[in-house]
């Protein structure tokens, strides 16, 4: 439900998630292999890489924002 402060939107200010591919000897030789996304995905994964879903899921849990946003700018 919005307000005037928030111009009807129902949110009010920003909040920036960010994610970040550290490059180390195993991301490089990976990349210079022409990977698939879901092999990239699975690298990331095994070197337990925090997502943008996962960073927005902390946002939520602290009450800055709701699951429908969250799905919304990281789909």
């Amino acid at each position: 439900v919005g307000c005037p402060r928030c111009l009807d939107t129902g949110y009010r200010g920003r909040h920036a998630l960010f994610e970040l591919l550290e490059i180390n000897d195993t991301v490089r030789d990976l990349l210079h292999g022409s990977p698939g996304v879901a092999d990239l995905r699975r690298s990331m994964q095994e070197r337990s890489h925090v997502t943008l879903r996962d960073l927005g899921w902390q946002v939520v849990v602290n009450g800055q924002t709701d699951v429908d946003e969250v799905v919304h700018v990281t789909a």
